[in-house]
């Protein structure tokens, strides 16, 4: 049977220093950038909040289903206008 050769390397490396934490202010979330456009005076459409949240249609509408249920906000559709507002 072959016998284990010991090992010439130190057990005690020292682990590369952490860096500091960023200062950066933190970025908002897409749920957040949703109630932002919600809550405007005459709500908003979705064209407006694919433009600027560069999102599709069917992940801001899921997004706005996943606030509705999360938060318990009351999310409003006008037909006619196609816009979205808060309640």
């Amino acid at each position: 049977m072959a016998t284990k050769k010991p090992t010439t390397k130190s057990k005690t490396t020292k682990k590369p220093a952490r860096k500091p934490p960023h200062n950066k202010l933190k970025r908002p979330t897409n749920d957040e950038r949703l109630l932002r456009f919600l809550s405007r005076p005459g709500g908003t459409t979705i064209e407006d909040m694919r433009r600027e949240i560069k999102m599709q249609a069917h992940s801001i509408r899921g997004c706005m289903s996943n606030l509705r249920k999360k938060t318990g906000i009351e999310i409003t559709y006008d037909r006619e206008t196609k816009r979205y507002s808060m309640v």
